[in-house]
């Protein structure tokens, strides 16, 4: 699975191929933390993201499976909850003229600072030191990279947590995560940890589509700042909450989009490759969270157990997806630069398990 992920697409041809991992003939398997906990066969997909986004290619694969009774794959309906209208002509009153007029300036306020945060983040700080992420004022990419596999946990476990805070699955999956990257610097005798290190994600944003079907790249960028240090689980998650909401109602995702295509436009793709590169090496991670298939599956007429998935990047790329009622995390980091990451899926549980004694 690591020489899959380190090698090259064949550009002469479509930018995807189809891998099955069987055992040789005689060999025996032998599991190991991180790896992938179930014995071959495995079929995996390698595709280039230029192809579409996580969204789209989760569309992909609902039509190449079926249910286990040949039906349509259930899937959760991706949709945002829709931004307060910023001017309401239905609810004219002096009152309410005064109230929308608030409304906008503070929106026009918000904008304003969208742009500036979309355009100093490139050339911005980069993210403190940590056991996790060692940034540098130049990242190379070292060109080893492995994909290590975490026990799955379960889905109810964090909608439970979910509907007793008023948060999002994404809320808790942060928050535990965050919780779980500070115990890996405990674990790893990083004096940061006694901080609140800067430690941020470059997490996928995607746009609503109205055609579910089309295969398309609509989506950005955003930078999402993760709360380490020593800190309780619930405090963590609430601040998590504010954050993320704070990055829903915010136009940022839409300026930076605005701004990227703006760019690619009338400086060219050497000056937008070069932003891309500096927003991304001021980040410790690239963080993702891919809804998938809400009940078993069928494909190439076998019963799929698990999904995962994993990308090579310039920085750590740490991805969650749901299949039948679980969560399954797994990181693709440089193992000399990150050793022992399979323990951040021990922690996440551990994390995941305190919130839910706490609350449950």
């Amino acid at each position: 699975m690591d020489a899959l992920i380190l090698e090259p697409l064949d550009a002469s041809r479509p930018l995807w191929d189809v891998t099955v991992v069987t055992l040789a003939p005689g060999a025996t398997w032998t599991d190991s933390p991180g790896g992938p906990g179930r014995k071959p066969p495995m079929v995996c997909v390698r595709l280039s993201h230029t192809i579409g986004d996580g969204i789209s290619l989760v569309n992909v694969l609902n039509e190449a499976c079926v249910s286990e009774d040949g039906s349509p794959v259930r899937t959760v309906n991706f949709q945002r909850r829709p931004n307060p209208k910023v001017w309401d002509w239905s609810t004219l009153s002096p009152v309410n003229i005064l109230t929308q007029i608030a409304n906008l300036i503070w929106y026009i306020l918000k904008c304003v600072y969208a742009v500036l945060r979309a355009l100093v983040t490139p050339f911005g700080p980069h993210d403190s030191k940590t056991a996790f992420c060692d940034t540098k004022t130049k990242v190379v990419y070292s060109g080893k990279r492995t994909l290590v596999t975490c026990p799955s946990f379960k889905l109810a476990d964090i909608r439970e947590v979910k509907t007793q805070m008023g948060c999002t699955v994404n809320d808790v999956v942060c928050a535990c995560l965050a919780g779980a990257l500070h115990k890996y610097q405990v674990h790893r005798g990083d004096p940061a940890a006694e901080r609140r290190p800067l430690v941020r994600a470059a997490v996928p944003y995607a746009f609503p589509r109205k055609n579910p079907a089309e295969l398309t790249n609509s989506w950005t960028f955003v930078s999402l700042p993760f709360f380490l240090g020593p800190m309780d689980i619930k405090d963590r998650l609430a601040k998590t909450k504010r954050r993320c909401d704070d990055m829903k109602r915010s136009p940022e995702a839409h300026v930076i989009a605005g701004i990227n295509t703006v760019a690619g436009k009338l400086l060219g793709a050497k000056f937008q490759s070069q932003t891309i590169y500096d927003f991304m090496s001021r980040h410790s991670m690239v963080f993702t969270n891919v809804p998938g298939p809400t009940a078993p599956v069928v494909l190439f007429g076998q019963k799929v157990n698990d999904f995962l998935f994993g990308m090579g990047n310039l920085v750590n790329q740490v991805s969650v997806i749901s299949y039948d009622g679980v969560m399954t995390l797994s990181l693709v980091v440089d193992p000399d630069a990150v050793p022992d990451a399979h323990m951040i899926g021990k922690f996440f549980q551990e994390e995941l398990d305190n919130l839910c004694a706490k609350l449950l």
